[in-house]
């Protein structure tokens, strides 16, 4: 052997009747049919009816189990192979042996070919299936029953497998399997040997994988998952998209485990997993208990969930094993913390295809990419589906580039957007076309007011409100400070609120998009000027109802061109007049402003309505729903059209219109039209 280097174990294919003893460089590695001591007089208890090459994988070398030490069964260098054929009886003499050795020259490599698949009748779906790994096929139980899957490999071959490998289906995203047990053996006569049981799996992402390592070191013929289980008594349903069975390479040398630290997490957002920095760990344990909705996966060390409470910085140790043999243990700090004030969150969402590996980003603190780089990811790790990238940063303007590695283009459906409010908004989107190594866009994460966090100047009184209420020079110092869930009830018809908006200045900032919350009727000011009116007359005063309810669960969106509204660099005031419907008392309000600061932003809209002729591969809401995944299209004939009336009563500015397509698009031609 010149290099062991990536290897991930060997093969003999062995031709014998009976029984068998295989030694490599002394080391008795495999036996059967032989039971005790091998001599001259040892018996084969075996008897094969087919005369067959019978195959079997075994490990380059053993890992620690216990007190059992590692064993090298081959050596760079020379090795020798010495086989025992043990007949059934002292007059079988005629010899019928010979002999093949293969090296798996992979680091990692599927043993799963050749072979007959049962399971238990509480599994239905393509259970025999979910081994070809193919992505349209998975098997699924609702039952809170145990159940089996069960592989065994055909013509008696022997199969040393490390690890184990359970794919969700490519679209799933809910009834994921959380423990099983591994069983294994090599004949029906043999009780099963347990190899692993998995509990506390965790899934965060559509479509994921999950690789197993299993501390084994002997082939089997039969291999059985029992019990596979959500973990709950109540709600059993479960699906699995595949399942594969691989013999791995032993590193010549694991790195200490390490976290990226410190880890920041915020509070009710779904934190972006976190991983151990090597793949070659398994059963992960911490020193105590994550905060409330994080978890920690046994099996891989990821971390993941969603907090729902603040912690202060708190100092975890995490131990797991090492592939091989040994453990190491790694010191992380992690908080929990509101993002918002002085930083606000932004959150990147990446739809790619089947190729997520070919995909990155990274952050850059400033305009442009010469900036430090204040986050980044390497690759993404979902394929057709959604990856995550959470940046809680200070306020400021920030570049993020995405990569496309082979520059061969995202396939569609695929694409990128920025979101604020848990992703309720879209602020930003784009697609990565062919031939192209990266794109950028430009973003402020500085947050004027948001939704649950802000706290706002309130009117709320009999007594009629000054008449330069909305003015920026106004002094509100009087109104009371508070946040608009506590507002309470309407003590007249009218409510007034106002926010001071911070403008770093006029040169970046262009666009301040908004959503808002209510259900009466609000006309909305900015330094004083009239931007937005929803459900309100043209023609109002104080006294003025709204003109129907409107659902408090339906946000609404407008947006503000700040060079038209006499906006300034520092101090703005945005203000909002929140009259209330026909019977109705509680104060409903709330409101998020999110700039754009691109040299072309999108701007934000709900509509009335939208009318088009017929629209095929989506609605025709979703053709203007800023989300670059989701796309339809309308016939090439005279007369197609899409038209739409915006929510927000005073109109909609624009200066400029762009159509994303799904595909290369040319001789494209359309008008727009207003009224």
């Amino acid at each position: 052997m010149d290099s062991l280097e990536d290897v991930a174990g060997f093969t003999i294919s062995l031709r014998y009747l009976y029984g068998c003893v295989i030694y490599l460089n002394g080391v008795e590695v495999f036996r059967n049919g032989v039971d005790g001591d091998l001599s001259a007089s040892s018996i084969g208890l075996n008897a094969y009816t087919d005369l067959l090459y019978h195959q079997i994988s075994l490990p380059v070398k053993t890992m620690v189990i216990g007190d059992q030490p590692s064993v090298n069964y081959l050596q760079q260098g020379s090795n020798v192979i010495a086989i025992a054929i043990v007949a059934q009886t002292a007059s079988q003499t005629s010899s019928v042996f010979d002999c093949a050795v293969r090296v798996m020259g992979s680091a990692s490599l599927s043993r799963v070919f050749d072979y007959t698949v049962t399971a238990s009748t509480t599994i239905s779906g393509n259970e025999g299936a979910v081994a070809s790994h193919y992505f349209g096929t998975s098997m699924q139980s609702s039952s809170c029953d145990s159940n089996f899957w069960q592989m065994v490999f055909d013509g008696d071959r022997r199969e040393w497998i490390s690890s184990v490998t359970l794919y969700l289906y490519y679209q799933q995203g809910i009834d994921q399997p959380k423990q099983f047990v591994l069983k294994a053996r090599n004949n029906n006569l043999e009780e099963w040997t347990t190899l692993k049981t998995v509990t506390g799996m965790t899934w965060s992402l559509v479509g994921e994988q999950k690789k197993i390592w299993l501390e084994n070191n002997k082939p089997y013929n039969q291999y059985r998952f029992e019990n596979i289980a959500t973990g709950s008594e109540t709600s059993c349903s479960w699906r699995i998209g595949a399942i594969d069975m691989a013999v791995d390479a032993t590193p010549a040398a694991i790195p200490e485990l390490t976290y990226s630290t410190p880890i920041v997490i915020n509070k009710d957002v779904e934190m972006g997993e976190i991983y151990p920095n090597s793949d070659y760990y398994f059963d992960f344990t911490i020193t105590s208990a994550l905060p409330t909705g994080i978890v920690i996966d046994t099996a891989t060390g990821k971390i993941s969930g969603t907090a729902s409470a603040e912690l202060p910085a708190t100092t975890y140790s995490i131990t797991a094993k090492k592939v091989g043999g040994g453990s190491s243990t790694a010191t992380v700090s992690l908080s929990v913390e509101v993002c918002t004030g002085t930083k606000g969150l932004i959150t990147l969402v990446a739809r790619m295809d089947d190729w997520a590996a070919e995909g990155s980003y990274k952050l850059y603190a400033g305009k442009g990419t010469m900036g430090e780089v204040v986050s980044s990811v390497s690759a993404f790790k979902v394929s057709s589906g959604l990856n995550y990238g959470d940046f809680c940063v200070p306020n400021g303007l920030y570049t993020l580039e995405v990569f496309d590695s082979y520059k061969d283009g995202w396939y569609n459906p695929a694409g990128y957007y920025l979101t604020v409010d848990l992703g309720e908004m879209i602020i930003d989107m784009g697609q990565m076309p062919a031939a192209t190594a990266s794109l950028s866009t430009l973003f402020s994460s500085l947050i004027p007011f948001q939704i649950n966090y802000s706290d706002w100047k309130v009117y709320n009184s009999e007594t009629a409100v000054a008449a330069n209420w909305n003015a920026l020079d106004f002094d509100d110092a009087a109104w009371m400070t508070v946040k608009a869930a506590n507002m309470g009830n309407h003590m007249t018809t009218t409510v007034y609120a106002r926010h001071e908006v911070q403008m770093p200045s006029l040169e970046d900032y262009a666009v301040l998009n908004v959503r808002v919350k209510y259900t009466g009727g609000l006309t909305v000011y900015f330094n004083g000027n009239k931007v937005a009116r929803f459900n309100l007359a043209e023609e109002f005063e104080a006294g003025t109802e709204a003109q129907t309810v409107h659902d408090a669960s339906v946000f609404s969106k407008f947006h503000v061109i700040l060079s038209t509204v006499g906006a300034v660099a520092g101090k703005n005031v945005i203000a909002f007049e929140i009259h209330r419907a026909g019977g109705e008392s509680a104060i409903v309000f709330d409101a998020t402003g999110v700039f754009g600061v691109n040299e072309c932003s999108p701007v934000q809209d709900t509509y009335a309505a939208v009318d088009a002729t017929t629209v095929s591969g989506c609605t025709r809401y979703e053709l203007l729903d800023l989300n670059p995944t989701i796309y339809g299209s309308l016939a090439n004939e005279v007369g197609a059209y899409l038209a739409w009336t915006v929510e927000n009563l005073e109109g909609s500015k624009f200066n400029s219109f762009a159509l994303q397509t799904n595909v290369v698009s040319s001789s494209v031609a359309f008008s727009i039209y207003g009224r």
